[in-house]
């Protein structure tokens, strides 16, 4: 008898990366309770079920996939780099057509009410 602990450190040292010890904790999400009276926080899961943890652990990192969370994860990062991009780039635009605006002789106080920044920003930016 094991706990999950033990068995995710096992993988984690047999495969040599962490991605084994979330397919493991995959693997248990993706299965009923362990049996009555037990849980998964158990430290001697039966070995029954251990195995059957184990084989489905190292399906998912048979597959060459990083197991659900991680792939959740590596896609809302991703998903933040494309808007970090978008809001840098407009944020470009936007300052260059502060810059023109107060070249065509523009109030500060239009700006700033069009753009809602402080008008130490919007100074700093036609400025620059």
């Amino acid at each position: 008898m094991t706990s999950l602990r033990d068995i995710a450190r096992q993988l984690t040292e047999k495969h040599g990366t962490p991605a084994a010890a979330v397919a493991v904790f995959d693997a248990m999400h993706a299965m009923p309770t362990p049996g009555k009276g037990m849980s998964w926080d158990s430290d001697n899961l039966p070995d029954h079920i251990a195995e059957r943890v184990i084989a489905s652990a190292e399906r998912d990192l048979a597959r060459g996939t990083e197991p659900a969370p991680i792939q959740q994860l590596i896609e809302a990062q991703d998903g933040l780099d494309r808007a970090d991009d978008a809001l840098r780039k407009a944020r470009a635009v936007r300052d260059d057509a502060i810059r023109r605006a107060r070249r065509a002789n523009v109030p500060v106080t239009r700006i700033i009410e069009v753009t809602g920044l402080k008008r130490s920003q919007a100074s700093a930016i036609a400025n620059a």
